[in-house]
């Protein structure tokens, strides 16, 4: 993310094939275009490589929608059959569900 992010969390997960990640969720401050439009940039790293700005009517709206990308890209990682903890969790916990996210994010 190019920006500073102005809210994230860190997460561990399990890749479908069994690989351990850090990710990291973040959403950076949003900020006013020339155009008068609204830009808030999301990063769900490495999970997502490249995702595109989020644009709103104004600031509100912008981090808003930035965060529902977030939520799909994590939803759509479990429902590959990825796996998401908290990143302080410990082996014992019970993966996020899809209604986790939606709950916590």
């Amino acid at each position: 993310m190019s920006t500073q992010a102005n809210i994230s969390r860190t997460l561990r997960a399990v890749s479908p094939d069994g690989e351990e990640l850090t990710v990291f969720v973040a959403v950076g401050a949003p900020y006013e275009t020339k155009e008068g439009a609204w830009v808030a940039p999301v990063s769900v790293e490495p999970l997502e490589q490249k995702i595109p700005e989020v644009f709103g009517a104004d600031s509100w709206q912008a981090t808003k929608l930035a965060m529902d990308h977030s939520t799909f890209y994590l939803k759509r990682f479990i429902k590959n059959g990825g796996k998401l903890y908290f990143q302080d969790s410990d082996e014992t916990e019970e993966p996020f569900t899809l209604e986790d996210i939606d709950e916590f994010f």
